[in-house]
């Protein structure tokens, strides 16, 4: 077993994991900041329903029509109305960080034993498209796991349609290809020999 690339590939994850989480969460959350602290939220319902249909949006229409727009908590209720529109949404077994980043390394490990992902012979023993390949074989196993623990988490918590995939969980288990599979090109492009074993 390759332990200097295993630990590449699990660093990678665990960073990508995390920052991927971190960062969605800290920029909807100055979404939901930027977009209340624009003076319109404090207009009337139809003088903010008319801004913001003509900048494409219709984040302030979601305020109940019986609440009064005047009233001192519709900021409350216009904060939380966007942070359902703008946070995203992961499934509940990829909803925490942690555990969303402990599923991905899980499933990578998993996948890796199984196309043998982490022995010499295809990871600096060969050719870099050789790794490539094996890469792709892996991380696409390593996609079929988390969709479906995505999907089984959805269904168990009665989610009303646990039949798709959430953009967030699409999304997170997507974007981890292109860490994969430039640390794995670096890593065989750089330290590879560049040649199969025979």
């Amino acid at each position: 077993e390759d332990q200097f690339v295993m630990a590449g590939d699990l660093l990678s994850l665990c960073v990508y994991g995390i920052s991927d989480h971190f960062f969605c969460q800290t920029v909807s959350k100055m979404m939901v900041a930027q977009t209340l602290a624009d003076p319109t939220h404090h207009l009337s319902r139809a003088a903010a329903a008319s801004t913001m249909a003509s900048r494409g949006s219709d984040l302030f229409l979601q305020a109940p029509v019986w609440m009064d727009p005047n009233s001192p908590y519709m900021n409350q209720v216009l904060e939380s109305n966007l942070s359902n529109q703008l946070v995203t949404h992961y499934s509940p077994a990829l909803e925490p960080m942690g555990q969303a980043t402990v599923l991905l390394v899980a499933s990578w490990l998993l996948a890796g034993w199984f196309h043998q992902a982490f022995s010499f012979k295809n990871t600096l023993n060969c050719t870099t498209e050789r790794a490539i390949l094996v890469t792709v074989r892996t991380w696409l196993t390593t996609c079929a796991l988390l969709f479906a623990i995505s999907l089984s988490s959805q269904a168990a918590c009665g989610c009303d349609h646990f039949y798709l995939v959430a953009k967030g969980d699409l999304d997170f288990v997507v974007d981890s290809s292109s860490v994969l599979i430039w640390w794995r090109f670096l890593a065989s492009y750089l330290l590879g020999s560049g040649q199969d074993e025979n």
